[in-house]
């Protein structure tokens, strides 16, 4: 359960219970604090865990508003709309980000 992943290893385990949707965040913080969890691990694994999701997604928000102010009321389809968001610059940052918060789980596993 909860307390036998944060024995083995804090701040990985709240990073990746971080990313697991089904979890919410205030579930995760009241667990972590039930369990004494150490300060320090705590804030960092928000910080790795919150700021790229945040960050991905008002990205991917600015990229799909950007399509919609670019393209005419009379083009709008959603393949024209599919199109232009897509082959963005905000939705390639996007998808780099997002490869790069589904490695970080993976990544601290291995060297953490």
């Amino acid at each position: 359960g909860f307390e036998n992943g944060l024995k083995r290893n804090e701040l990985l385990y709240l990073i990746y219970v971080r990313y697991v949707i089904i979890i919410p965040f205030w579930f995760v913080n009241v667990a972590a604090a039930l369990f004494g969890c150490k300060i320090y691990n705590f804030l960092l694994s928000t910080f790795i865990a919150t700021i790229p999701g945040a960050l991905l997604l008002t990205t991917a928000g600015r990229g799909l508003a950007n399509a919609f102010l670019t393209l005419d009321a009379n083009e709008i389809s959603a393949f024209t709309l599919f199109k232009q968001v897509l082959w963005s610059w905000d939705m390639l940052f996007c998808g780099c980000l997002l490869l790069f918060c589904l490695s970080l789980p993976l990544i601290l596993k291995r060297y953490g």
